[in-house]
């Protein structure tokens, strides 16, 4: 049989914007939930800290914050320890969110407490990760006491053998079911951090609905060929 061209739109090719949607939650239900009464405008705390390991997600996580915040107009100041440090911490700003505040620079550490104090006393939000527990970090005593004064979690990455359950009810969140063939050749394909195999299994809900067809191995061998520039965008 001829190879069919897979016709995807320049729209639904590119990758989506980390949300909580294409978040995998796994165990980590109270703190999703948390965040997501946060960004919408519940008022949890006006502090809140979450830290993991590596291939937890918890920089998707925060930038999922981000653009919920984002989509309701709000200003918010994103530091993390590349940021430049000319931004101003004394603007307006909603919210300010840190991403690996144990990992900031002297002076991003000096701009994140300014930070901090100004959109605190204006009644806005304070939300940092960290990649270690609060008792490993090497940080300024003020900033850490501070980051420290509100909801503090702990982001879990699965255990191993959890994954393709967790990866399999992220798809049936969306909507759609994984068959064992195309759930084991994403797994043995792609590496086992959960924002990214989110974002894999989203994308390839995307594709399955531009192109209107289904799920199938063939549909996400072309869309792995795709997203690695590897080969053609084609089934075979």
């Amino acid at each position: 049989m001829n190879a069919a061209p897979l016709q995807i739109p320049l729209d639904w090719a590119e990758p989506a914007p980390p949300s909580f949607e294409n978040f995998v939650v796994g165990d980590n239900a109270e703190l999703v939930t948390a965040l997501y009464q946060i960004a919408s405008g519940e008022q949890l705390s006006p502090v809140t800290l979450f830290w993991s390991g590596a291939s937890a997600g918890k920089t998707h996580l925060l930038k999922s914050v981000k653009n919920a915040l984002l989509a309701q107009q709000k200003k918010v100041f994103w530091l993390e320890a590349e940021s430049n440090c000319d931004a101003d911490p004394f603007a307006a700003w909603d919210a300010v969110l840190i991403d690996d505040v144990d990992a900031l620079s002297d002076a991003a550490q000096e701009l994140a407490f300014k930070a901090f104090i100004q959109v605190t006393s204006c009644a806005g939000l304070v939300i940092a990760t960290a990649s270690a527990p609060p008792t490993c970090w090497s940080i300024r005593d003020d900033l850490r006491t501070r980051i420290l004064s509100g909801l503090t979690f702990e982001l879990r990455a699965p255990r191993a053998q959890d994954v393709p359950g967790f990866v399999r009810e992220h798809a049936e969140r969306h909507g759609f079911s994984l068959s064992e063939e195309v759930l084991t050749y994403i797994l043995n394909h792609e590496k086992r951090d959960l924002a990214h195999l989110a974002s894999v299994v989203t994308e390839l809900d995307r594709w399955s609905l531009a192109s209107k067809r289904r799920v199938t191995i063939a549909l996400a061998r072309a869309y792995l060929a795709h997203k690695h520039g590897t080969s053609p965008t084609v089934f075979d």
